[in-house]
C-alpha cells in the first residue's frame, strides 16, 4: 500500500509516538489517513461503533454525554497532540459519548481494528501502542475521577 509522506511526517512529531521507531510509524501510516472536521460537527456519537480512532493535529473537540432533561453535558476536552478514540483498540464496542468539534480541527484517522490486528502480529508495535494508550486512558480515568468528586456533596443523615 502506498503511504502518504505527509502522514508519515505528521504523525512522527506528535507526542503519541515519541520513542517510535520510524519504521513503526510507517506501518501505523498504512493504516492511517489525514481528516478534518469544521467547527461544530460531530464525529461521532453516542451508540455508534468504533473503527476509528484520532490523533488530533490540531484544534479542540468536546466528549459530551447526553443528559435526560438537561441536554449535552461535556464531561472531557481533547486538544492537539491528544488521541481520540484509543479505546477502540482494546476492544470493538460502541462510543459512550459524543466527540464534537469545538473549533476546525485536523487529525490523523487511524483504523482502530486494523492497528489492533497489526499489534497482534508484531508483539513490538503492539507494546509501544498499547503501553501509550494505557497511559492516555489512565489519565482520562484520573480526570474523570477528580471531576466526580468534584461534584459529588456529603451524604446527609
Amino acid at each position: 500500500m502506498l503511504v502518504s509522506d505527509s502522514v508519515i511526517q505528521l504523525a512522527a512529531h506528535q507526542p503519541f509516538f515519541a520513542g517510535f521507531g520510524p519504521e513503526l510509524i510507517q506501518k501505523i501510516a498504512t493504516v492511517s489517513e489525514p481528516v478534518s472536521f469544521r467547527a461544530g460537527t460531530h464525529i461521532w456519537r453516542q451508540g455508534e461503533q468504533h473503527e476509528l480512532c484520532y490523533l488530533i493535529l490540531s484544534g479542540h473537540l468536546a466528549l459530551e454525554i447526553y443528559v435526560p432533561l438537561h441536554g449535552p453535558l461535556a464531561v472531557e476536552s481533547v486538544s492537539a497532540g491528544e488521541m481520540l478514540g484509543g479505546a477502540g483498540m482494546v476492544a470493538s464496542h460502541n462510543w459512550n459519548f459524543d466527540a464534537r468539534a469545538l473549533t476546525d480541527v485536523e487529525a490523523i484517522a487511524i483504523n482502530c481494528i486494523r492497528l489492533r490486528e497489526m499489534s497482534e502480529d508484531d508483539h513490538e508495535l503492539g507494546y509501544h501502542v498499547y503501553r501509550r494508550l494505557a497511559h492516555i486512558l489512565d489519565g482520562r480515568l484520573t480526570t474523570a475521577r477528580r471531576r466526580l468528586l468534584e461534584h459529588v456533596s456529603p451524604l446527609k443523615e
